[in-house]
């Protein structure tokens, strides 16, 4: 596994300092060409931390250097949503669906949950039920064996009132 795959597992996990250890050195300025894209990788992992720990503007700075990526929008869609623009990361998110390919299964089923709830929150409760109906399909191609029990009976959950 290499040390940016390891990294996201870490940030899953909660572990941010060791994977902050493993993303730093690899973001450097000097990469080389050869490179790029490892560093590439990097930087939208970092932004992605720092976006979890609640340092938005780094994330956003880090983010910008990969803003056609699509793990960089999804975690800059997820900052205007902190940010409480939710109209705004819907539009990103929804943006981002129609350029996606339905024959690209397993990247559709990473923008699927942000996608319902950024919808969600803009208020958007028919496209929230379309992603959610969609990662209802596409889960037990990519889900663990035997999928999870609840996964037939998913449904977005409609807030009851907005975020503070």
């Amino acid at each position: 596994m290499c040390r940016i795959q390891h990294s996201s597992v870490l940030i899953a996990r909660g572990s941010w300092p060791g994977a902050e250890q493993r993303l730093t050195p690899l973001t450097a300025d000097g990469a080389t060409s050869s490179r790029w894209h490892t560093r590439l990788d990097a930087v939208v992992q970092l932004g992605e931390l720092r976006r979890r720990q609640g340092r938005l503007d780094e994330a956003s700075d880090l983010l910008r250097q990969a803003e056609f990526e699509p793990a960089a929008i999804v975690s800059r869609a997820l900052i205007m949503l902190a940010r409480g623009d939710a109209d705004r990361a819907w539009a990103t998110i929804e943006a981002l669906l129609c350029r996606t390919s339905v024959q690209s299964r397993l990247l559709r089923a990473r923008l699927l949950l942000p996608a319902i709830r950024t919808s969600l929150l803009a208020g958007q409760r028919e496209a929230a039920e379309a992603a959610a109906t969609e990662l209802r399909e596409i889960a037990p191609t990519w889900a663990p064996t035997p999928s999870p029990p609840w996964l037939p009976r998913a449904r977005p959950c409609w807030p009851r009132e907005p975020p503070p």
